[in-house]
Protein backbone atom coordinates (compact mmCIF):
# COMPACT_ATOMS: atom_id res chain seq x y z
CA UNK A 1 0.00 0.00 0.00
CA UNK A 2 1.21 3.13 -1.66
CA UNK A 3 -0.71 6.38 -0.66
CA UNK A 4 -0.20 9.66 1.25
CA UNK A 5 -2.92 11.35 2.88
CA UNK A 6 -3.56 14.79 3.97
CA UNK A 7 -5.82 17.22 4.73
CA UNK A 8 -6.75 20.29 3.02
CA UNK A 9 -9.14 22.24 5.33
CA UNK A 10 -7.43 25.23 5.26
CA UNK A 11 -7.88 25.67 1.40
CA UNK A 12 -11.42 24.66 1.10
CA UNK A 13 -13.78 28.30 0.91
CA UNK A 14 -17.33 28.56 0.94
CA UNK A 15 -19.40 30.78 -0.53
CA UNK A 16 -23.17 31.04 -0.11
CA UNK A 17 -25.11 32.74 -2.20
CA UNK A 18 -24.14 36.24 -1.06
CA UNK A 19 -20.39 35.34 -0.99
CA UNK A 20 -17.50 35.21 -3.63
CA UNK A 21 -18.98 32.93 -6.50
CA UNK A 22 -22.15 31.60 -7.93
CA UNK A 23 -22.63 27.89 -9.05
CA UNK A 24 -25.60 29.22 -10.86
CA UNK A 25 -23.30 31.83 -12.89
CA UNK A 26 -20.99 28.72 -14.35
CA UNK A 27 -24.37 26.40 -15.04
CA UNK A 28 -27.60 27.57 -16.60
CA UNK A 29 -30.86 25.22 -16.69
CA UNK A 30 -32.14 23.75 -20.03
CA UNK A 31 -35.66 22.47 -20.26
CA UNK A 32 -36.19 18.95 -19.90
CA UNK A 33 -39.61 16.75 -20.20
CA UNK A 34 -39.56 14.89 -17.01
CA UNK A 35 -39.63 15.39 -13.09
CA UNK A 36 -38.17 12.24 -12.04
CA UNK A 37 -34.28 11.59 -10.77
CA UNK A 38 -32.09 11.99 -13.20
CA UNK A 39 -28.95 9.60 -12.24
CA UNK A 40 -26.78 9.52 -15.21
CA UNK A 41 -25.11 10.63 -18.56
CA UNK A 42 -23.30 9.10 -21.59
CA UNK A 43 -22.51 12.26 -24.24
CA UNK A 44 -20.28 11.19 -27.45
CA UNK A 45 -19.81 14.90 -28.45
CA UNK A 46 -21.06 18.06 -27.66
CA UNK A 47 -24.53 17.70 -29.30
CA UNK A 48 -25.40 13.72 -28.87
CA UNK A 49 -26.59 12.82 -25.51
CA UNK A 50 -28.64 10.31 -23.35
CA UNK A 51 -29.55 10.70 -19.84
CA UNK A 52 -30.96 7.89 -17.35
CA UNK A 53 -33.28 8.41 -14.37
CA UNK A 54 -35.79 7.04 -12.35
CA UNK A 55 -38.67 4.75 -13.26
CA UNK A 56 -37.47 3.62 -16.32
CA UNK A 57 -36.30 7.33 -17.55
CA UNK A 58 -34.09 7.52 -20.82
CA UNK A 59 -33.58 10.68 -22.69
CA UNK A 60 -32.18 11.65 -25.89
CA UNK A 61 -30.41 15.12 -27.75
CA UNK A 62 -28.94 15.24 -30.63
CA UNK A 63 -28.67 19.46 -30.67
CA UNK A 64 -26.48 19.82 -27.10
CA UNK A 65 -29.59 19.84 -24.85
CA UNK A 66 -31.89 22.54 -26.93
CA UNK A 67 -34.60 19.15 -27.13
CA UNK A 68 -35.02 16.11 -25.50
CA UNK A 69 -36.96 12.99 -26.87
CA UNK A 70 -38.24 10.86 -23.74
CA UNK A 71 -37.72 7.37 -24.56
CA UNK A 72 -39.47 4.12 -24.29
CA UNK A 73 -36.87 2.05 -22.18
CA UNK A 74 -39.15 -1.00 -21.56
CA UNK A 75 -38.65 -0.79 -17.90
CA UNK A 76 -40.06 1.21 -14.82
CA UNK A 77 -36.87 0.86 -12.66
CA UNK A 78 -34.46 3.24 -11.59
CA UNK A 79 -31.69 3.24 -14.40
CA UNK A 80 -28.61 4.22 -12.26
CA UNK A 81 -25.71 3.78 -15.50
CA UNK A 82 -25.92 4.76 -19.03
CA UNK A 83 -23.03 3.99 -21.75
CA UNK A 84 -22.65 4.47 -25.18
CA UNK A 85 -20.22 3.01 -27.99
CA UNK A 86 -21.46 5.32 -30.88
CA UNK A 87 -24.63 6.85 -32.36
CA UNK A 88 -26.46 3.55 -32.15
CA UNK A 89 -24.90 0.93 -29.67
CA UNK A 90 -25.64 1.08 -25.89
CA UNK A 91 -26.17 -0.05 -22.71
CA UNK A 92 -27.99 0.43 -19.33
CA UNK A 93 -27.95 -0.72 -15.94
CA UNK A 94 -31.07 -1.12 -13.70
CA UNK A 95 -31.88 -3.38 -10.81
CA UNK A 96 -35.02 -5.79 -9.75
CA UNK A 97 -35.53 -4.58 -6.12
CA UNK A 98 -38.97 -6.74 -6.00
CA UNK A 99 -39.47 -9.57 -3.44
CA UNK A 100 -38.49 -11.99 -3.53
CA UNK A 101 -36.20 -11.88 -6.32
CA UNK A 102 -33.42 -9.30 -6.09
CA UNK A 103 -30.93 -9.31 -9.39
CA UNK A 104 -29.39 -6.67 -12.22
CA UNK A 105 -30.70 -6.18 -15.46
CA UNK A 106 -28.24 -5.40 -18.31
CA UNK A 107 -30.44 -3.03 -20.57
CA UNK A 108 -29.08 -2.57 -24.53
CA UNK A 109 -29.49 -0.98 -27.69
CA UNK A 110 -28.44 -1.07 -31.26
CA UNK A 111 -30.76 2.03 -32.86
CA UNK A 112 -29.36 4.53 -31.04
CA UNK A 113 -31.82 4.10 -27.30
CA UNK A 114 -35.27 3.66 -29.69
CA UNK A 115 -36.19 0.25 -28.50
CA UNK A 116 -34.18 -1.45 -25.35
CA UNK A 117 -33.68 -5.33 -24.78
CA UNK A 118 -33.07 -6.12 -21.23
CA UNK A 119 -31.33 -9.34 -19.62
CA UNK A 120 -31.65 -10.17 -16.57
CA UNK A 121 -28.71 -11.10 -14.76
CA UNK A 122 -28.23 -14.98 -14.38
CA UNK A 123 -27.14 -14.66 -10.65
CA UNK A 124 -29.30 -13.35 -8.00
CA UNK A 125 -28.36 -10.98 -5.44
CA UNK A 126 -24.73 -9.61 -7.90
CA UNK A 127 -26.08 -5.78 -8.02
CA UNK A 128 -23.68 -4.16 -10.70
CA UNK A 129 -23.07 -0.23 -10.64
CA UNK A 130 -20.75 0.65 -13.90
CA UNK A 131 -20.51 -0.57 -17.28
CA UNK A 132 -18.13 -0.22 -20.00
CA UNK A 133 -17.03 -1.84 -23.29
CA UNK A 134 -13.84 -1.24 -25.54
CA UNK A 135 -15.93 -2.15 -28.93
CA UNK A 136 -19.12 -4.00 -29.76
CA UNK A 137 -17.76 -7.72 -28.53
CA UNK A 138 -15.61 -6.68 -25.38
CA UNK A 139 -16.92 -4.99 -21.98
CA UNK A 140 -16.65 -4.91 -18.44
CA UNK A 141 -19.47 -4.43 -15.64
CA UNK A 142 -18.18 -3.37 -12.18
CA UNK A 143 -20.12 -4.10 -8.83
CA UNK A 144 -20.58 -5.27 -5.73
CA UNK A 145 -18.39 -8.55 -4.09
CA UNK A 146 -17.74 -11.37 -4.64
CA UNK A 147 -17.43 -10.69 -8.77
CA UNK A 148 -16.60 -7.17 -8.68
CA UNK A 149 -15.36 -6.96 -11.79
CA UNK A 150 -16.97 -9.34 -14.93
CA UNK A 151 -15.94 -9.51 -18.85
CA UNK A 152 -17.73 -9.88 -21.83
CA UNK A 153 -16.64 -10.82 -25.08
CA UNK A 154 -19.43 -11.48 -27.07
CA UNK A 155 -21.31 -8.34 -26.59
CA UNK A 156 -23.04 -9.37 -23.42
CA UNK A 157 -24.73 -12.74 -23.69
CA UNK A 158 -21.98 -14.35 -21.30
CA UNK A 159 -20.14 -12.25 -18.53
CA UNK A 160 -17.26 -14.51 -16.90
CA UNK A 161 -15.44 -13.30 -13.70
CA UNK A 162 -12.44 -12.35 -14.06
CA UNK A 163 -8.90 -12.74 -12.33
CA UNK A 164 -7.82 -10.24 -9.45
CA UNK A 165 -5.34 -9.85 -7.21
CA UNK A 166 -5.76 -11.84 -3.94
CA UNK A 167 -5.46 -8.89 -1.41
CA UNK A 168 -7.56 -9.19 0.98
CA UNK A 169 -9.62 -5.56 -0.43
CA UNK A 170 -9.08 -6.66 -3.97
CA UNK A 171 -12.74 -7.95 -4.26
CA UNK A 172 -14.77 -4.58 -2.71
CA UNK A 173 -17.28 -2.73 -5.06
CA UNK A 174 -16.08 -1.55 -8.60
CA UNK A 175 -17.73 1.77 -9.45
CA UNK A 176 -15.94 2.72 -12.58
CA UNK A 177 -13.61 2.03 -15.14
CA UNK A 178 -11.73 4.33 -17.59
CA UNK A 179 -9.27 3.09 -20.32
CA UNK A 180 -6.05 4.65 -22.02
CA UNK A 181 -6.36 2.03 -24.80
CA UNK A 182 -7.83 -1.42 -25.50
CA UNK A 183 -4.69 -2.93 -23.00
CA UNK A 184 -4.42 -0.36 -20.60
CA UNK A 185 -6.95 0.15 -18.30
CA UNK A 186 -8.24 1.19 -14.64
CA UNK A 187 -11.42 0.88 -12.53
CA UNK A 188 -11.99 2.27 -8.92
CA UNK A 189 -14.25 1.63 -5.98
CA UNK A 190 -13.88 0.47 -2.56
CA UNK A 191 -16.35 0.71 0.62
CA UNK A 192 -17.13 3.36 3.58
CA UNK A 193 -14.59 3.38 6.65
CA UNK A 194 -12.50 0.56 4.98
CA UNK A 195 -10.58 1.49 2.19
CA UNK A 196 -10.47 3.36 -1.38
CA UNK A 197 -9.02 1.09 -4.36
CA UNK A 198 -7.51 1.50 -7.58
CA UNK A 199 -7.27 -1.41 -9.94
CA UNK A 200 -5.20 -1.96 -12.96
CA UNK A 201 -4.87 -3.91 -15.91
CA UNK A 202 -2.62 -3.89 -18.87
CA UNK A 203 -3.92 -6.78 -20.72
CA UNK A 204 -6.76 -5.66 -21.34
CA UNK A 205 -9.13 -6.68 -18.16
CA UNK A 206 -7.81 -10.29 -17.76
CA UNK A 207 -6.04 -9.67 -14.96
CA UNK A 208 -6.33 -6.27 -12.59
CA UNK A 209 -3.84 -5.47 -9.80
CA UNK A 210 -5.57 -3.53 -6.85
CA UNK A 211 -4.06 -0.74 -5.04
CA UNK A 212 -5.23 0.67 -1.72
CA UNK A 213 -5.42 4.63 -2.08
CA UNK A 214 -7.28 6.00 0.98
CA UNK A 215 -9.48 5.21 3.60
CA UNK A 216 -12.09 6.30 1.57
CA UNK A 217 -13.92 4.59 -1.58
CA UNK A 218 -13.28 6.46 -4.87
CA UNK A 219 -16.09 6.64 -6.92
CA UNK A 220 -14.97 7.95 -10.12
CA UNK A 221 -11.91 8.60 -12.18
CA UNK A 222 -10.35 10.46 -14.44
CA UNK A 223 -7.55 9.83 -17.17
CA UNK A 224 -5.63 12.36 -18.38
CA UNK A 225 -3.03 10.36 -20.16
CA UNK A 226 -1.17 7.08 -19.03
CA UNK A 227 0.64 8.48 -15.91
CA UNK A 228 -1.97 11.35 -14.80
CA UNK A 229 -5.11 10.39 -12.90
CA UNK A 230 -7.32 12.00 -10.53
CA UNK A 231 -10.27 10.33 -8.40
CA UNK A 232 -13.27 11.46 -6.11
CA UNK A 233 -15.50 9.96 -3.53
CA UNK A 234 -15.52 10.15 0.26
CA UNK A 235 -18.55 9.37 2.68
CA UNK A 236 -20.87 11.98 4.98
CA UNK A 237 -19.19 11.08 7.50
CA UNK A 238 -15.60 12.44 6.59
CA UNK A 239 -16.67 14.40 3.63
CA UNK A 240 -15.29 14.33 -0.39
CA UNK A 241 -12.09 13.15 -0.72
CA UNK A 242 -9.92 13.65 -3.86
CA UNK A 243 -6.65 11.05 -4.80
CA UNK A 244 -4.20 11.85 -7.79
CA UNK A 245 -1.41 10.32 -9.10
CA UNK A 246 1.63 11.53 -11.35
CA UNK A 247 3.21 8.28 -12.57
CA UNK A 248 0.82 5.60 -13.33
CA UNK A 249 -0.02 4.89 -9.57
CA UNK A 250 3.28 4.03 -8.40
CA UNK A 251 2.57 6.73 -5.85
CA UNK A 252 -1.21 8.27 -5.04
CA UNK A 253 -2.16 11.28 -2.85
CA UNK A 254 -5.45 11.28 -0.90
CA UNK A 255 -6.76 14.17 -0.01
CA UNK A 256 -9.68 14.78 2.85
CA UNK A 257 -11.28 18.16 1.32
CA UNK A 258 -13.55 17.51 4.61
CA UNK A 259 -16.53 19.10 2.99
CA UNK A 260 -20.17 17.58 3.68
CA UNK A 261 -20.90 15.06 0.59
CA UNK A 262 -19.39 12.27 -1.58
CA UNK A 263 -18.22 13.30 -4.51
CA UNK A 264 -19.94 10.35 -6.93
CA UNK A 265 -19.02 12.06 -10.22
CA UNK A 266 -16.10 13.76 -11.59
CA UNK A 267 -14.77 15.42 -14.92
CA UNK A 268 -12.77 18.16 -16.09
CA UNK A 269 -13.33 21.18 -17.92
CA UNK A 270 -10.08 22.01 -18.80
CA UNK A 271 -6.31 20.22 -17.37
CA UNK A 272 -6.65 23.03 -14.93
CA UNK A 273 -10.44 23.57 -13.92
CA UNK A 274 -13.10 19.91 -12.77
CA UNK A 275 -16.20 20.16 -11.47
CA UNK A 276 -17.89 17.09 -8.78
CA UNK A 277 -21.61 17.43 -7.67
CA UNK A 278 -22.05 16.26 -4.69
CA UNK A 279 -25.79 14.85 -4.73
CA UNK A 280 -27.75 15.29 -1.48
CA UNK A 281 -25.76 17.63 -0.19
CA UNK A 282 -26.34 20.24 -2.29
CA UNK A 283 -22.97 21.07 -2.60
CA UNK A 284 -20.40 21.35 -5.50
CA UNK A 285 -16.93 21.54 -5.34
CA UNK A 286 -14.51 22.84 -8.49
CA UNK A 287 -10.54 23.41 -8.73
CA UNK A 288 -9.04 26.05 -11.25
CA UNK A 289 -5.27 25.00 -10.32
CA UNK A 290 -5.28 21.22 -11.53
CA UNK A 291 -6.13 20.07 -8.46
CA UNK A 292 -4.02 21.94 -6.07
CA UNK A 293 -7.05 23.49 -4.09
CA UNK A 294 -10.58 22.95 -4.17
CA UNK A 295 -13.45 25.14 -3.30
CA UNK A 296 -16.49 24.07 -1.99
CA UNK A 297 -20.25 26.39 -3.29
CA UNK A 298 -24.10 25.70 -3.35
CA UNK A 299 -25.24 23.51 -6.07
CA UNK A 300 -27.26 25.54 -8.53
CA UNK A 301 -30.93 26.48 -7.22
CA UNK A 302 -30.08 24.00 -4.40
CA UNK A 303 -30.17 21.05 -6.33
CA UNK A 304 -28.97 17.78 -5.53
CA UNK A 305 -26.94 17.02 -8.97
CA UNK A 306 -25.86 13.36 -9.22
CA UNK A 307 -23.43 12.95 -12.39
CA UNK A 308 -21.72 15.61 -14.51
CA UNK A 309 -19.74 15.30 -17.89
CA UNK A 310 -17.63 17.62 -20.19
CA UNK A 311 -17.80 16.96 -23.45
CA UNK A 312 -15.21 19.45 -24.56
CA UNK A 313 -13.64 22.94 -23.28
CA UNK A 314 -16.70 24.53 -23.88
CA UNK A 315 -19.66 21.92 -23.37
CA UNK A 316 -20.50 20.19 -20.13
CA UNK A 317 -23.95 19.15 -18.70
CA UNK A 318 -25.32 17.76 -15.13
CA UNK A 319 -28.49 15.97 -14.37
CA UNK A 320 -29.75 15.95 -10.94
CA UNK A 321 -32.80 15.60 -8.83
CA UNK A 322 -36.35 16.24 -10.23
CA UNK A 323 -36.05 16.17 -14.02
CA UNK A 324 -32.93 19.14 -13.81
CA UNK A 325 -30.65 19.11 -16.36
CA UNK A 326 -27.77 21.89 -16.85
CA UNK A 327 -25.55 22.77 -19.34
CA UNK A 328 -21.73 24.74 -18.56
CA UNK A 329 -22.15 28.33 -19.03
CA UNK A 330 -19.38 28.82 -22.05
CA UNK A 331 -20.43 32.60 -22.07
CA UNK A 332 -18.02 32.61 -19.39
CA UNK A 333 -15.01 31.24 -20.88
CA UNK A 334 -13.77 34.23 -22.90
CA UNK A 335 -14.61 36.42 -19.19
CA UNK A 336 -12.60 33.80 -17.30
CA UNK A 337 -9.57 33.47 -20.00
CA UNK A 338 -9.30 37.62 -20.53
CA UNK A 339 -10.33 39.12 -17.65
CA UNK A 340 -9.26 36.64 -14.81
CA UNK A 341 -7.24 39.45 -12.85
CA UNK A 342 -9.58 42.40 -13.06
CA UNK A 343 -11.33 43.40 -9.90
CA UNK A 344 -15.61 43.24 -10.08
CA UNK A 345 -16.42 46.97 -10.29
CA UNK A 346 -19.87 48.29 -10.53
CA UNK A 347 -21.98 50.80 -9.50
CA UNK A 348 -25.95 50.15 -8.73
CA UNK A 349 -27.87 53.14 -8.95
CA UNK A 350 -31.59 53.75 -6.94
CA UNK A 351 -34.42 53.12 -8.85
CA UNK A 352 -36.33 55.79 -10.38
CA UNK A 353 -39.10 56.94 -9.82
CA UNK A 354 -39.21 55.44 -5.96
CA UNK A 355 -42.08 55.27 -5.06
CA UNK A 356 -43.45 54.31 -8.51
CA UNK A 357 -46.61 52.55 -10.28
CA UNK A 358 -46.39 50.77 -11.66
CA UNK A 359 -42.80 50.95 -13.85
CA UNK A 360 -39.30 51.91 -12.62
CA UNK A 361 -36.78 52.90 -13.95
CA UNK A 362 -33.32 50.40 -12.65
CA UNK A 363 -29.98 51.53 -14.16
CA UNK A 364 -26.55 49.84 -13.46
CA UNK A 365 -22.25 50.82 -14.67
CA UNK A 366 -19.58 48.13 -15.26
CA UNK A 367 -16.14 48.97 -15.63
CA UNK A 368 -15.42 45.80 -16.22
CA UNK A 369 -16.86 42.64 -18.77
CA UNK A 370 -18.75 40.36 -16.79
CA UNK A 371 -21.89 37.89 -15.83
CA UNK A 372 -24.79 39.74 -14.93
CA UNK A 373 -27.56 38.59 -12.88
CA UNK A 374 -30.40 41.14 -11.31
CA UNK A 375 -33.07 39.93 -10.05
CA UNK A 376 -36.74 41.24 -7.76
CA UNK A 377 -37.68 39.72 -4.81
CA UNK A 378 -40.07 40.31 -2.04
CA UNK A 379 -40.17 41.22 1.62
CA UNK A 380 -39.56 37.41 2.62
CA UNK A 381 -37.21 37.15 -0.07
CA UNK A 382 -38.88 35.57 -2.48
CA UNK A 383 -37.25 35.60 -5.93
CA UNK A 384 -40.05 36.88 -8.04
CA UNK A 385 -38.59 38.60 -11.51
CA UNK A 386 -35.07 37.26 -13.29
CA UNK A 387 -34.91 40.52 -15.05
CA UNK A 388 -31.07 40.03 -16.52
CA UNK A 389 -29.13 36.81 -16.54
CA UNK A 390 -26.30 37.21 -19.09
CA UNK A 391 -22.84 38.25 -20.11
CA UNK A 392 -22.17 42.17 -20.37
CA UNK A 393 -19.12 44.32 -21.51
CA UNK A 394 -18.56 46.91 -19.57
CA UNK A 395 -20.40 50.14 -19.73
CA UNK A 396 -23.93 51.73 -18.50
CA UNK A 397 -27.54 49.82 -18.61
CA UNK A 398 -30.66 50.35 -17.43
CA UNK A 399 -33.52 48.23 -16.91
CA UNK A 400 -37.70 48.59 -16.90
CA UNK A 401 -39.33 46.58 -14.37
CA UNK A 402 -42.89 46.19 -14.38
CA UNK A 403 -44.92 45.52 -11.23
CA UNK A 404 -48.01 45.67 -12.73
CA UNK A 405 -48.80 41.87 -11.77
CA UNK A 406 -47.73 42.86 -8.11
CA UNK A 407 -49.70 44.27 -4.76
CA UNK A 408 -48.09 47.37 -3.05
CA UNK A 409 -44.98 46.74 -0.86
CA UNK A 410 -41.36 47.10 -0.22
CA UNK A 411 -39.74 44.76 -2.62
CA UNK A 412 -35.64 44.54 -3.14
CA UNK A 413 -33.56 44.57 -6.37
CA UNK A 414 -30.20 42.48 -6.22
CA UNK A 415 -27.49 42.84 -8.81
CA UNK A 416 -24.54 40.05 -8.80
CA UNK A 417 -21.85 40.50 -11.08
CA UNK A 418 -19.45 37.74 -11.74
CA UNK A 419 -15.64 37.89 -13.17
CA UNK A 420 -13.84 35.29 -13.01
CA UNK A 421 -13.35 33.45 -9.55
CA UNK A 422 -14.75 36.72 -8.37
CA UNK A 423 -17.99 37.73 -7.42
CA UNK A 424 -19.88 40.98 -6.02
CA UNK A 425 -23.38 41.61 -5.18
CA UNK A 426 -25.27 44.60 -3.95
CA UNK A 427 -28.97 44.99 -2.85
CA UNK A 428 -31.56 48.33 -2.91
CA UNK A 429 -34.97 48.87 -1.71
CA UNK A 430 -37.88 50.45 -3.85
CA UNK A 431 -41.45 50.70 -2.70
CA UNK A 432 -44.39 49.72 -4.61
CA UNK A 433 -47.33 51.96 -4.47
CA UNK A 434 -50.44 51.51 -6.02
Amino acid sequence: MVFKKTKQLALIFYFLVTGNLLAQNYWLPLATPVSRDLRDLYFLDSLRGWVSGDAGTILRTTNGGVNWTNLNSGVTTDIYEIFFLNANTGWAITWNLEHPEYYSIIMSTTDGGNSWTSTRFPVNEEFYYTIYFLNENTGFLGGAPPNNIRRTTNKGVNWLPITVDSINLSRLSVEDFKFVNPQYGFAAGGHIDIAGLIWKTTDGGLFWKSENVGPEPIKALVLFDSLNLIGSGGDYEYGSGIVTTTNSGVLWDYRSLETFGIAASLDFRTRAEGWSPLGYAELMIFTKDSSRTWNAINSPDSIPFFELQFTDSRNGYMVGAGGKIYKYNSSLININNNNQFLPVNFSLSQNYPNPFNPQTTIEYSLSNPGFVTLSVYDITGKMIKMLERDVKRAGDYSVTFNASDLSSGIYYYKLTVANGSNSVTETKKMVLMK
